[in-house]
């Protein structure tokens, strides 16, 4: 199950229809998703052991962040196994949507070299 609150960044911004058709597109529908309620979707994820399924949710929780980002909003998220008790929240990402582009253009990670 995904809890999924989608909001503009800011007052002078409109990005959050957009962001929630990408975020359902390209994120859920790989997974199945059915939309319960308002917010609430039910996910089927496959995974073969506790790291797989973390991993994996986790990784879709980025996805939706950046998804967000690109459209200038911000998500609340939480997940949760139905009928265990297992829950995943989106944690502060600290490198924005310059990550989210970096991810998604294939560009490697900013060396720490000088």
């Amino acid at each position: 199950m995904l809890e999924l609150g989608i909001a503009n960044n800011s007052e002078f911004v409109q990005g959050k229809k957009q962001a929630r058709e990408n975020i359902e597109y390209f994120c859920l529908e790989p997974f199945g998703f059915k939309q319960l309620d308002t917010g609430h979707h039910q996910l089927s994820v496959p995974y073969h052991n506790d790291d797989d399924l973390d991993n994996t949710v986790n990784g879709l929780l980025a996805d939706i962040n950046c998804k967000a980002e690109m459209r200038n909003c911000r998500v609340d998220l939480n997940a949760w196994e139905h009928g265990t008790d297992r829950k995943w929240r989106l944690m502060h990402w600290n490198n924005g949507l310059a990550e989210c582009l970096r991810k998604n253009l294939n560009i490697g990670q900013p060396s720490n070299r000088i």
